[in-house]
């Protein structure tokens, strides 16, 4: 059988740079995951604790990346094709935050405008009070 050291390093490596990219604890990824502690999160990014398959799944929900992202560059992914089209990371977090700001502004003109009907309800509503005191 096939000396899968190497592979639980890099995978290690590789999550530790994702976690680190994202500014996200050990402790916070142990929660995140949901079936770890932080010290198993620290001996798997140093290779030291081998990884599940579900704990591939569980990491990659956690963080937010496609499972693949998290074997790129390990033996088992030289010379396949990639199941995801990588980014650095920090093009990913300004994509989001992009999108968040789009996001933002949307939620402050859709406030804008449900503001101004409000206003113009409430003048409609004060005219109709006029009217029936009259």
């Amino acid at each position: 059988m096939a000396d899968l050291e190497p592979v639980y390093r890099q995978f290690g490596a590789r999550l530790r740079q994702i976690r680190k990219s994202l500014g996200i604890t050990q402790d916070e990824l142990a929660k995140r995951h949901g079936a770890l502690e932080r010290t198993s999160v620290c001996n798997i990014e140093i290779g030291r604790q081998r990884v599940l398959l579900d704990d591939v799944l569980r990491f990659a929900t956690a963080l937010h990346v496609a499972p693949s992202r998290l074997l790129e560059g390990s033996v088992l992914t030289a010379g396949s094709d990639a199941l995801y089209s990588p980014q650095p990371a920090h093009q990913e977090i300004e994509a989001i935050k992009r999108d968040m700001t789009n996001f933002t502004v949307s939620i402050a003109r859709d406030a804008r405008a449900a503001k101004e009907l409000l206003r113009r309800v409430g003048a409609i509503g004060t005219k109709r009070r006029s009217r029936d005191r009259g």
